[in-house]
C-alpha cells in the first residue's frame, strides 16, 4: 500500500490485533449471515411442507454455527486474534487482513460443504472476499466513533462493506483528523459528532 499508479499515497497506517469474542461488530455480523442463511433454509423446508419441523431446523442450524463461530474465536483470540492492517491513504479507507483470516474463511467454507450448508459456504466466501476492503472518501456515507474504545466505523454506500478501524492510542486521533478532513459529505457521530 506504498501507492500505485494513480498516485495514491499512505497517509497513516498501522496493524492491529482484533479479538473475536469481544467484539460486538463481529457478532452482530456473524449473526446477521448465518441468521439469514438459517431464515432461508428454514422458509426453503416450510414451504417443501416440513411446517414447524423447518423453523426447529432453521433454529438448531443457526445456533450450531453460532457456537462454531465461538470455538473458531476462542483459537483465534488464543493465538492473539486477527492481524489486521489498516490505512488512510490519499483516496480512500483500506482495511487488509492477516492470514488468519484467510484460514478460518477456507475453514468456513470446507465446514459448511462437509456439513451441507450453503449459507456457511457462502459466508466463507464472502470473508475471503473481503479480505481488502476499501471504502473511497467520497463513498463514506457516516463516521462513527468511539474514543474509549479507539474505535473508528466508516459506512459507505449500500453495498459498501464498512470498516471497523481498530485504532492504537497514539493513532485514534489522527486518523479522525484525516476523515473530517476527507470525508466532507460524511455524517460524523459518537465521539467524532459534536468536536
Amino acid at each position: 500500500m506504498s501507492g500505485n499508479q494513480t498516485g495514491e499515497q499512505v497517509l497513516l497506517a498501522w496493524p492491529a490485533r482484533v479479538k473475536m469474542l469481544s467484539d460486538a461488530a463481529i457478532w452482530r455480523s456473524t449473526a446477521i449471515v448465518f441468521g439469514s442463511g438459517a431464515g432461508l433454509m428454514s422458509l426453503v423446508f416450510g414451504l417443501a411442507g416440513g411446517g414447524s419441523t423447518a423453523v426447529l431446523i432453521g433454529g438448531g442450524a443457526f445456533l450450531f454455527f453460532m457456537a462454531l463461530v465461538a470455538v473458531i474465536g476462542v483459537v483465534v483470540d488464543l493465538l492473539g486474534g486477527f492481524r489486521v492492517t489498516f490505512a488512510l491513504t490519499t483516496d480512500a479507507v483500506h482495511s487488509v487482513a492477516g492470514k488468519a483470516t484467510g484460514a478460518v474463511s477456507t475453514a468456513a467454507v470446507v465446514g459448511g460443504a462437509l456439513a451441507g450448508s450453503m449459507s456457511t459456504v457462502g459466508a466463507g466466501l464472502l470473508a475471503a472476499s473481503e479480505k481488502h476492503v476499501v471504502i473511497a472518501y467520497g463513498d463514506v456515507k457516516k463516521v462513527t466513533a468511539n474514543a474509549a474504545r479507539h474505535y473508528i466505523l466508516v459506512k459507505g454506500g449500500f453495498l459498501d462493506k464498512p470498516i471497523g478501524l481498530y485504532c492504537t492510542s497514539d493513532v485514534y486521533a489522527d486518523a479522525l483528523r484525516i476523515l473530517r478532513e476527507r470525508c466532507t459529505a460524511a455524517a460524523f457521530a459518537g465521539d467524532a459528532g459534536g468536536a
